[in-house]
């Protein structure tokens, strides 16, 4: 399994752009607590103040948090277009990697 720190992929997402409510699981309206940052070159989706997956570059980064509870996991699923078993599988083959904190 693939890993990258955390500061060294920050490092990589380049300057702060904004940051938008991510759209809720029935898709009607904004979801509390659940973030979209945009970066110059890639994304950040942020569960309350958890950092969960960055997408940049074509490619998903995940932290442990992608799976640690059903609400959280519904609204990455919604983000990634992955559910937590085609994430996890994902880290696995390395068509994603794992962002150690």
């Amino acid at each position: 399994m693939e890993t990258i720190s955390k500061n060294e992929l920050m490092s990589k997402l380049g300057a702060f752009v904004r940051v938008e409510n991510a759209p809720s699981r029935n898709g009607y309206g904004s979801a509390p607590n659940q973030f979209i940052l945009t970066f110059e070159n890639g994304e950040v989706f942020q569960s309350y103040r958890s950092m969960v997956g960055i997408y940049m570059n074509g490619k998903y980064y995940f932290t442990q948090k992608h799976d640690c509870s059903n609400t959280t996991c519904g609204h990455v699923k919604r983000w990634c277009n992955m559910t937590a078993q085609e994430r996890r599988n994902a880290l696995q083959c390395g068509s994603a990697v794992l962002v150690e904190e």
